[in-house]
C-alpha cells in the first residue's frame, strides 16, 4: 500500500500542467501513487499526462469520458481508484514544495490525525506572490497544533480555506464517513472539505506553506462561475443536508453560517453578471433567514461580518445591498447592459438619469453601479413614492446636471408617454435615450 495516493483532476491545463506533475513526482516522500483524471480535456493536457505516465510507473492516468458537471465526477474516480494510506487531492496547475507530502504524512503518523491541514502560499497566474492570503486562517486557530473537531465546533469551518488541495486524508476515514465530491459546476470541493472537518476524530495542523496555489488561473473556472451563479448556493444546501443526515448541524450551525456567509460574498464579488449576481442574492437571502436559521443563532456565536450581513439581508433587496457595499467590493460587474453604456455613451465621465425602476431599470442600475463607468445623476419613476429611495420623482430632472437619459422600459408605448413626459420638461431630444435602442446597438 503506498503511504499517499495523490489525486489530480485535470482539464485544459497545458500551460501549468508540466510544473504541476514534476513538482510532485519530485516529492521527497517516494513512496506514493499519482492518479491523474483527465475530464475531457481538448487542449493536449492527456498527451502531457501519458507522456509522464510513461517515465514514472507510480503515476498512472484515467480518463472521465461522462459529460459531467464540473470536476466533482473526476475527482471521486481518483478517489475511488486510490490504494494509498491517505490522500492528497490537488488541482494541476499549482506548484508544489518537494516536502509537503512528507511533512504532513509525519505529521498524519505522528499524531493520528485524520487530515491534516497546511499552509498554502497565493500567487499570480504568471507567478507573482500575492501577499496576504492565506491556506490557514490564524485567528480561528486554536493554540494546539492537533485537536478535535467538536472541541473548537464555534471556529471549524473557518480554520483554513474550503479547498481540498491543503489537506492530506486518511483514506480509510473519508470512505467509512461516506466522504465524496458533489457533481456541481464548480464549489465541488466545499461540502467535501467541510463534512470532512465535521466527521474528523483528530485534525492537526502544519504553519508552513507547502504549496504555491496559482489564484484564478484557470478562465473556465472563472466561465463557470458566470455561467452557473448559483453552484455555492447548491453547495451549501448539500452541506447542510449531509450535516442533518450526520445529526451534526446543530452543532456546527454558527460556523456553518460564519463560513459560508463568506464564501457566499467571494462569489458575489467574484460575479460580473448583475443579473446573475441579483438571483444569487436572493436565494442565498432565502436560505439564510428561512432555511438555515441565521436568526436562531446567538450574536456572541456570529462572526462581526455574519452579524452585519444577517441585519442587511434583512431589511435590503439586491439594488440597496449592492449600494451599501459599493465601497468594500473590489470587482467590475459586467452585466450586459453596463457593457453596452461604455460602448455607446461616449465619454465614461458623461452623469446619466435613469429613468425607469421596474425589472430592466433595477437591473441596469446595478450594473451601471457596480461598472463605475458613468455617475448616475439621478434613478427617476413616476411611481417613486411607493418604490421608496433611491427611485425619487421625474422632476429630480430639473435640479441635477446629466448628459443623458436613458428610459429603461421595454414597452415602445411606455417609452413614447416618457418621451413626450421630458419634451414638456424642456429636456432636448438627443439627451433622450431609449434602452431598447442602446441593446439593439450592442447587438
Amino acid at each position: 500500500m503506498p503511504k499517499v495516493s495523490v489525486v489530480m483532476a485535470v482539464y485544459n491545463s497545458l500551460p501549468y500542467l508540466r510544473k504541476a506533475v514534476e513538482t510532485v513526482l519530485a516529492q521527497t516522500l517516494r513512496d506514493i501513487e499519482v492518479i491523474c483524471v483527465d475530464d475531457g480535456s481538448s487542449d493536449g493536457s492527456l498527451d502531457v499526462l501519458r507522456e509522464y505516465a510513461a517515465k514514472d510507473a507510480r503515476m498512472k492516468v484515467l480518463r472521465n469520458l461522462e459529460q459531467t458537471d464540473g470536476a466533482g465526477a473526476a475527482r471521486n474516480m481518483g478517489v475511488d481508484a486510490a490504494t494509498g494510506e491517505y490522500l492528497s487531492i490537488i488541482d494541476s496547475d499549482d506548484v508544489f514544495d518537494p516536502q509537503m507530502l512528507e511533512k504532513s504524512y509525519a505529521k498524519a503518523k505522528t499524531t493520528d490525525a485524520d487530515i491534516v491541514i497546511f499552509d498554502v502560499t497565493f500567487m499570480t497566474p504568471d507567478g507573482r506572490t500575492i501577499p496576504g492570503m492565506h491556506g490557514i486562517h490564524s485567528e480561528h486557530l486554536p493554540e494546539q497544533d492537533v485537536f478535535s473537531p467538536k472541541d473548537h465546533a464555534k471556529e471549524l469551518f473557518c480554520m483554513a480555506s474550503g479547498a481540498a488541495w491543503n489537506k492530506l486524508y486518511r483514506r480509510s476515514f473519508i470512505n467509512r464517513e461516506h466522504i465524496r465530491f458533489a457533481s456541481i459546476h464548480h464549489s465541488d470541493d466545499f461540502g467535501f472539505v467541510q463534512l470532512a472537518n465535521a466527521c474528523a476524530g483528530r485534525i492537526a495542523i502544519l504553519r508552513e506553506s507547502l504549496m504555491q496555489y496559482r489564484y484564478m488561473s484557470n478562465g473556465s473556472q472563472s466561465a463557470s462561475m458566470q455561467k452557473w451563479p448559483l453552484a455555492p448556493y447548491q453547495a451549501t444546501m448539500l452541506l447542510k443536508k449531509q450535516l442533518k443526515e450526520k445529526g451534526l448541524f446543530g452543532q456546527y450551525r454558527a460556523t456553518f453560517i460564519n463560513h459560508s456567509m463568506g464564501v457566499f460574498l467571494w462569489f458575489l464579488r467574484v460575479q460580473k453578471d448583475s443579473a446573475a449576481a441579483r438571483h444569487l442574492y436572493d436565494v442565498m437571502k432565502d436560505a439564510y433567514l428561512n432555511t438555515f436559521g441565521i436568526l436562531e443563532v446567538p450574536d456572541e456565536d456570529l462572526d462581526p461580518g455574519a452579524r452585519s450581513l444577517r441585519d442587511k439581508m434583512q431589511r435590503m433587496d439586491f439594488v440597496e445591498f449592492l449600494m451599501d457595499w459599493r465601497d468594500r467590493l473590489e470587482h467590475r460587474l459586467s452585466s450586459r447592459s453596463s457593457c453596452i453604456y461604455h460602448l455607446h455613451l461616449g465619454d465614461v465621465d458623461a452623469p446619466v438619469v435613469l429613468y425607469g425602476a421596474g425589472d430592466h431599470g433595477r437591473l441596469m442600475f446595478s450594473g451601471m453601479l457596480m461598472e463605475h463607468r458613468h455617475a448616475i445623476a439621478a434613478w427617476v419613476d413616476r411611481d417613486y413614492a411607493r418604490i421608496g429611495y433611491p427611485v425619487q420623482s421625474p422632476e429630480r430632472l430639473l435640479r441635477v446636471s446629466f448628459s443623458y437619459v436613458i428610459v429603461t422600459v421595454l414597452s415602445p408605448a411606455a417609452y413614447a408617454s416618457i418621451r413626450r413626459e421630458l419634451n414638456a420638461m424642456g429636456i432636448p431630444e438627443e439627451k433622450i435615450l431609449w434602452a431598447k435602442d442602446l441593446e439593439a446597438a450592442a447587438v
